[in-house]
C-alpha cells in the first residue's frame, strides 16, 4: 500500500512538473512576443503597481525596467529625474478603457507618444489589471506641422495675386475701364464670381491651418439664412447649367427669424452640401432646397 501511495504521488508530481514546464514555456513565449513588439507596453495590477515594462517602453521613456517594476509611482519618485516624471505622468493619465490620449515627454529627448489604456482580464472576465500601449507618433506630428505650415504659407501667398485679380475684375465689371458689351459684361461677371469663390477657398485653407494650430475661432452674429442660400445658389449657377440640373427652391411662406451663426462658415457648410448635390445628381434631375422653422430652429432641407 505504501508503495502504491508513493507511486501515485510520484505520478502526480511528474504530471504537475510537466504542466509547470508547459506554463513556463507559454510564459516565456508570451514575454518574447511582448519584448519584441514595436510598441511600448507597461503592465499594471489593480493597485497601479507596475508589473512589466517591455524594452520599447524603456526606450521611449529612457528608463530601465528595474527602476519601475514593482513600484507604484508617486510624486516623490517623479522628482528624482525627468524620465521618472514622464513615467509617473503617463501612469496617471485619466483614461477610460480602450481610450487613447497623447503625451509629449519632457526632457532632452522630445517624443510624442500615443497612449492607449487596455484592460487585462482573467479567464472568467474579471479585471485583474491594465496595460498601457505606447506608440511613437513624433514623426506623424512633425509631418502635420509641416503640412499646416505649407498650407498657411501657400494660402497667404495666394491672397495677394487673387486680391489684384479681384480688384481688376471689379474695375471692369463696374465700367471703370469703359463700357462693356452685353456679352463681355456677362463674361466679366462670371469671372468676378469665380475670383470671389477662389478667395473663399483660400480663406478656407487658412481656416483649416488655424484649426490645426488651435488658433481658429468663430465670429457669431445674427444672420438671415435666406440671403445666404440665395447667394450660394447664385454661385452654383454655372455648375448647374453644365450638368443640366434645375433647382426647386421653396422659400418660406413668412419671414424667418434671424439665426445666430458664423456667416462665412455657415455659407461654406451650405455650399458644400449643395455642391455635393450638384456633383452627384444624375444629369437632367432637379435639386430641391427648402428653408423652414422647426422647433424654434431654422432648418435648411435639400435633396
Amino acid at each position: 500500500r505504501l508503495l502504491t501511495i508513493a507511486a501515485n504521488q510520484a505520478a502526480v508530481a511528474i504530471v504537475n512538473a510537466r504542466i509547470y514546464g508547459d506554463l513556463l514555456a507559454e510564459r516565456d513565449k508570451t514575454l518574447a512576443m511582448i519584448n519584441g513588439l514595436n510598441e511600448g507596453i507597461i503592465l499594471y495590477d489593480l493597485d497601479r503597481k507596475i508589473l512589466l515594462v517591455n524594452p520599447k517602453a524603456q526606450e521611449f521613456l529612457w528608463v530601465q525596467a528595474k527602476d519601475l517594476t514593482g513600484k507604484v509611482l508617486t510624486e516623490a519618485e517623479a522628482k528624482k529625474s525627468v524620465f521618472l516624471a514622464n513615467a509617473f505622468r503617463i501612469s496617471r493619465i485619466a483614461q477610460q478603457e480602450y481610450e487613447t490620449r497623447e503625451y509629449a515627454t519632457a526632457g532632452p529627448h522630445k517624443t510624442v507618444l500615443e497612449v492607449s489604456e487596455i484592460p487585462v482580464r482573467d479567464a472568467t472576465g474579471g479585471t485583474i489589471g491594465s496595460m498601457q500601449i505606447l506608440r511613437d507618433i513624433t514623426r506623424e506630428k512633425e509631418v502635420d506641422i509641416l503640412k499646416s505650415g505649407f498650407i498657411s504659407t501657400a494660402s497667404h501667398q495666394l491672397r495677394t495675386p487673387l486680391t489684384g485679380i479681384h480688384w481688376a475684375l471689379d474695375q471692369l465689371k463696374n465700367g471703370g475701364e469703359g463700357p462693356l458689351t452685353p456679352s463681355q459684361q456677362v463674361f466679366v461677371d462670371r469671372l468676378f464670381e469665380t475670383s470671389e469663390h477662389l478667395r473663399d477657398l483660400v480663406s478656407d485653407l487658412l481656416n483649416a491651418a488655424r484649426m490645426e494650430e488651435g488658433r481658429f475661432g468663430y465670429a457669431f452674429k445674427r444672420q438671415d439664412l435666406l440671403a445666404v442660400i440665395k447667394k450660394v445658389l447664385t454661385d452654383l449657377a454655372i455648375p448647374l447649367q453644365e450638368r443640366r440640373l434645375s433647382v426647386d427652391f421653396t422659400e418660406p411662406s413668412s419671414p424667418l427669424p434671424l439665426a445666430t451663426v458664423d456667416p462665412a462658415n455657415i455659407s461654406m457648410a451650405i455650399r458644400n452640401i449643395l455642391d455635393n448635390a450638384v456633383r452627384y445628381s444624375p444629369e437632367g434631375k432637379t435639386v430641391r432646397v427648402a428653408l423652414r422653422v422647426h422647433r424654434a430652429r431654422v432648418v435648411a432641407v435639400g435633396q
